[in-house]
């Protein structure tokens, strides 16, 4: 028989206390006690894909409701009701009596446009947008309630215990940090939510004479001084930084919490900056912090001028759990063209730091799939890791152009699908690796240290137990896809293509990835004949559709690994081993 394994939605851990599962050679009875969470095996409830979704507002939660309408509503007759609202959201919040955790307050806002001065976010009371302003029915794409920055300022100022949901908030411009939203210390859950074109400007007479200094992070959202936000299922499209880290979001200082399920579209940092002080495209964790970083998509991102992390960058001594991602055509304009991995901050005024710990400075890299990511000198369009950091990379997929580049770092290599070249090069006692096994190795190594590669497919081989030199025979087949009609959605940022000659099931292809003319993107949804893809490309008259880079049937990875090492489960939440050991690579061949 077999054990299907439900992860349930937000994720809680559930106990799987006797498994039958089925062995490629046969039934196999195991007794065991396991806690996984749907964010540790990389998986996603079957229901949700990233980006904004519809949700209702749970009633019973709260204590009052008030009501903002911009094209129904008076601040001056208004008393916050739904048949009578106020104008403004300032005004709402100023009137909303005081709410606690046990009295909670929604503020649900109607569709509408809504500017004026900064908002700050009061604790216990949660704001709604998306709501049409006669029956107070909530469709977010539908009604949308923009917020706007109207490019002369900053919009929102987090608060704690506090949520932001299904709002369109744009047009923010500022001369510091966090251009839409700024959460210095402040730890508002934001779900559901558009930021579009948000930019932080430069510093003025901004001449550091020295490379990579702080400049202005956050074209979007900037956390700072001890900040945990929880970031979730919101669209950053089209966001900036003229210098500063981290066009979409920047986390730094000794900042926690979550970023899951999001997607990340065309942001950019650097577009003035002539010092290099603009890394992360999309998002730039920095400083001592520690999120969790799960479940996103990053499209087409980019760190210009010199910079590096064109989708995601990580520095001085920051430890993110990168879980179940997709890198998708992102570009640096230096190194790591979808992720950087850095210890060290750089330095040219005093020394280095001591090397923090394992249990104080780690990296998690696990279950992420890396494709069409490039950087200019094409040796580390995937990932660069160096300056002493320390990292685990298990279980990911780096394919098209994606290279890998690891110097002067402590780094674990278990059950990765590397399909480009890989260099592995300046490690010393300290600071080298510590495991290399069970990979797919195939493009060309560069490797000048003696920790062993073991149990893993190298291209042209290489001396080491259990390793081997052959034809992975993934699944590597494109599709192209002839496209009748196309039309681009500017308010939700998708294309809807008419594909000739398709008939597939529902959402099967939702998660691959479609290439056409150097562009890239990810499949949100399908039907028998459609694809739905993030961004513009309706101007495209077919696609490629690229492979899932899966082991097939006749792959000589299976069964070859260590069972020793390999994890617990693949890239897909797959149980290992299924067969008489683990497979070699990011997948665990199911029949």
């Amino acid at each position: 028989m077999l054990c299907n394994l439900w992860i349930a939605e937000n994720f809680n851990l559930c106990t799987v206390v006797s498994l039958m599962k089925q062995t490629r050679r046969g039934l196999a009875c195991v007794g065991m006690l396991c806690s996984l969470s749907g964010a540790e095996l990389g998986v996603m409830a079957d229901d949700k894909t990233p980006g904004p979704q519809n949700t209702a507002v749970a009633s019973e939660e709260f204590s009052r409701f008030r009501y903002v309408s911009q094209a129904t509503g008076s601040d001056s007759k208004g008393v916050g009701t739904k048949s009578n609202p106020w104008k403004t959201l300032q005004k709402a919040l100023t009137d909303t009596p005081k709410s606690s955790a046990e009295s909670r307050s929604a503020i649900l806002v109607a569709e509408g446009f809504y500017s004026g001065r900064e908002i700050q976010m009061r604790e216990h009371v949660e704001l709604y947008g998306g709501f049409d302003p006669i029956s107070w029915d909530r469709d977010i794409s539908r009604y949308p309630s923009i917020l706007s920055g109207e490019n002369s300022r900053r919009i929102i100022l987090g608060a704690n215990y506090t949520r932001l949901d299904g709002f369109v908030i744009r047009d923010a411009r500022v001369r510091g940090d966090g251009a839409a939203l700024y959460c210095k210390g402040t730890s508002p859950t934001v779900t559901n939510n558009r930021f579009q074109n948000n930019q932080t400007l430069a510093p003025e007479d901004w001449a550091p004479g020295k490379l990579h200094e702080k400049a202005h992070d956050g074209g979007a959202i900037c956390a700072c001084q001890g900040a945990a936000p929880t970031i979730a299922n919101n669209l950053f499209v089209e966001n900036r930084t003229e210098i500063g880290r981290g066009a979409a979001i920047a986390l730094y200082s000794n900042c926690e919490g979550v970023i899951r399920e999001n997607v990340f579209l065309h942001n950019e940092t650097g577009t003035a900056d002539g010092h290099r002080s603009s890394d992360g495209g999309a998002v730039s964790v920095f400083d001592w912090s520690k999120p969790r970083i799960e479940q996103n998509l990053f499209i087409e991102n980019q760190a210009l001028a010199v910079n590096d992390g064109g989708a995601l960058f990580v520095a001085l001594w920051s430890s993110p759990a990168i879980v179940g991602n997709r890198f998708v055509g992102n570009k640096s304009a230096d190194d790591g063209g979808a992720l950087f991995i850095g210890g060290q901050e750089h330095r040219y005024d005093r020394e280095f730091d001591p090397l923090p710990n394992a249990k104080d400075y780690f990296v998690l890299v696990k279950n992420n799939l890396l494709c069409g990511n490039s950087n200019p000198k094409r040796n580390s369009g995937g990932i660069r890791m160096t300056m002493q950091s320390r990292a685990e990379l298990v279980n990911n997929i780096l394919a098209e152009k994606d290279q890998l580049y690891i110097q002067a770092s402590e780094v674990d290599l278990t059950n990765n699908t590397f399909l480009e070249d890989m260099i592995l090069i300046e490690f010393t006692s300290q600071l080298a690796p510590r495991l290399i096994v069970n990979n797919i190795m195939w493009g060309k190594l560069v490797y000048d240290w003696e920790t062993p590669i073991t149990s893993s497919n190298v291209r042209d081989g290489y001396p080491g137990q259990g390793n081997f030199d052959a034809k992975p025979k993934l699944d590597q087949e494109q599709k192209q896809l002839v496209v009748t009609k196309a039309n681009f959605d500017s308010d939700r940022h998708v294309t809807t293509l008419e594909i000739a000659e398709s008939n597939w099931d529902k959402n099967e292809l939702s998660g691959r990835i479609v290439e056409s003319d150097k562009r890239w993107t990810i499949v949100k949804s399908n039907d028998a004949n459609q694809l739905v893809l993030w961004g513009d490309l309706s101007y495209l008259d077919q696609v490629n559709l690229l492979p899932t880079y899966r082991l097939r049937p006749q792959s000589p990875c299976i069964d070859r690994g260590s069972d020793q090492h390999a994890p617990q489960t693949d890239i897909d939440g797959d149980l290992r081993p299924l067969g008489l050991s683990a497979d070699i690579g990011a997948d665990e061949f199911v029949p």
